[in-house]
Order: structure tokens, then C-alpha cells, then sequence
């Protein structure tokens, strides 16, 4: 075996790090937004009912704790969250504030890491629940979080645009 061949675990780390931190081919990652956003943007709703960046940070850093916890053994954790962690109110965000929440999506990157760093392919190929691998689910954060990156880059640029207009 070639010692110079990444692993998929080790893919899934670098993926995984440069969503955070930069460096993939979409040019963009949650540190680079992230830096873009004081509290005030942070928990504005463009359109009402509609997602705020907190609330979208949140969501990505539920999903991270579902998988995280799932890795640690913890089986129920997201039959017994989802209802009501998946998406928190907006007041209960800004009583835990921007700092914090931010604080603890990059802990949940750590800890993810850590986890990862501890694993081997075969752990990949294990199954979570009947007929889904820890591949499907890494795969599935990897993309979820890209997805909802997207999302907060456009709330930028549309709160951006809004403070020109006043």
C-alpha cells in the first residue's frame, strides 16, 4: 500500500477543514463569512419567518452535534433533539449571543476532528442505523454545510445591499 495515499477519513478531515477555514475551489468558507457578520446581522430576518444567519448557523451546528454524538455511541440523541433543537427560536439565539454561538460551531469542528482523527476507513463503512454508513452521513454534513455557507454568503449580500440603501 502506498503510505503516501490519502485515506477517506483523511479526506473528510481536509474537506471538512477547508469549509471552515478556506482553501477548496469555491473560494469561500464559514470563517471568511463568519468574520463578515456582527450580532446585528446576525439575527436580522430579511423577510419574516425566513432564516436569519444565526438560526442557519444553529441548524449546521445541530446536524454536527447529531453526528458527533452519534460517533460517541449515543444513539437517541437526535430522536430525542430534532423536534426541538433542529431550529431554535431566534430569542433563544440571541440570549445565547452571536460569540457564543459562533464559539460553539467552531468546538463542534474540533471535536468532530478529533473524532475523525481516531478512526480508520473501516469505521466509514459501519452502519448508524440500518442501511446508513458514517460515509453517507460525513458526506451528507459536507454537503449540508456548503449548502447552508451559500445561504449565509447571499444574507451578507443582501444585508450589505440593504445598509446602502438607507
Amino acid at each position: 500500500m502506498d503510505a503516501t495515499k490519502t485515506t477517506r477519513i483523511e479526506t473528510y478531515i481536509s474537506q471538512l477543514d477547508r469549509i471552515i477555514n478556506g482553501g477548496d475551489w469555491i473560494d469561500e468558507s464559514f470563517s471568511g463569512k463568519l468574520n463578515q457578520v456582527n450580532r446585528q446581522k446576525a439575527f436580522k430576518q430579511l423577510i419574516p419567518d425566513k432564516h436569519s444567519i444565526a438560526e442557519i448557523l444553529w441548524h449546521c451546528l445541530y446536524w454536527r452535534t447529531v453526528l458527533i454524538k452519534r460517533i460517541q455511541g449515543d444513539k437517541l440523541y437526535k430522536q430525542i433533539t430534532m423536534a426541538t433543537e433542529n431550529w431554535i427560536t431566534l430569542n433563544a439565539l440571541e440570549y445565547k449571543g452571536w460569540d457564543t454561538l459562533k464559539e460553539e460551531f467552531l468546538d463542534s469542528q474540533k471535536e468532530l476532528i478529533e473524532l475523525l482523527s481516531t478512526k480508520s476507513d473501516d469505521f466509514l463503512d459501519e452502519e448508524y442505523e440500518e442501511g446508513y454508513t458514517y460515509d453517507y452521513f460525513l458526506e451528507g454534513i459536507v454537503h449540508h454545510d456548503v449548502y447552508h455557507l451559500g445561504q449565509i454568503g447571499l444574507l451578507i449580500s443582501f444585508l450589505e445591499k440593504q445598509n446602502e440603501l438607507i
